[in-house]
């Protein structure tokens, strides 16, 4: 749905396999990224572009009330 939705505004299409692979995999990469990073910064793009939580001093922060589901099984694996 939301590819389609880019796709109609005018942006490029991603064949839905590769979506599916990429999502899978996409707290295993986050945990391989994460021990090169000095601060890291989350944003939700869902409605909008909000920034809901972040790390610094190796300290996982939420930023406002807003927390996407994604974001809460982010902070389990930190």
């Amino acid at each position: 749905m939301h590819i389609a939705n880019r796709v109609r505004k005018g942006g490029h299409d991603i064949p839905k396999d590769y979506v599916k692979l990429r999502y899978q995999n996409r707290l295993e990469s986050l945990i391989r990224v994460l021990p090169l990073c000095d601060e890291v910064i989350f944003y939700d793009n869902e409605n909008g572009f909000v920034k809901v939580a972040e790390i610094k001093n190796n300290t996982f922060n939420y930023t406002n009330d807003y927390r996407p589901n994604w974001i809460e099984k982010v902070e389990q694996i930190v």
